[in-house]
């Protein structure tokens, strides 16, 4: 599991046991890399759309939270 969403999930008190249950087939975790990933989209849309140059992009912010491409 990324140490990252571990981590925020503490803070949410978010127990661990919850973190692995399968609601059909998917985990908490795979809920919260799907967040990840859609947020990285947006912010390399909007990069795009508003000629961003410097700062962070989408694969950086994966990066950090450890999810895959």
């Amino acid at each position: 599991m990324n140490e990252r969403i571990r981590e925020l999930a503490k803070r949410a008190e978010i127990p661990n046991n919850i973190l692995i249950t399968t609601f059909p087939g998917k985990t908490i975790e795979k809920f919260a890399e799907l967040i990840v990933k859609e947020c990285a989209d947006y912010l390399d849309a909007f990069n795009k759309e508003h000629h961003v140059l410097e700062g962070i992009s989408g694969a950086e912010l994966k990066q950090h939270f450890g999810v895959e491409e």
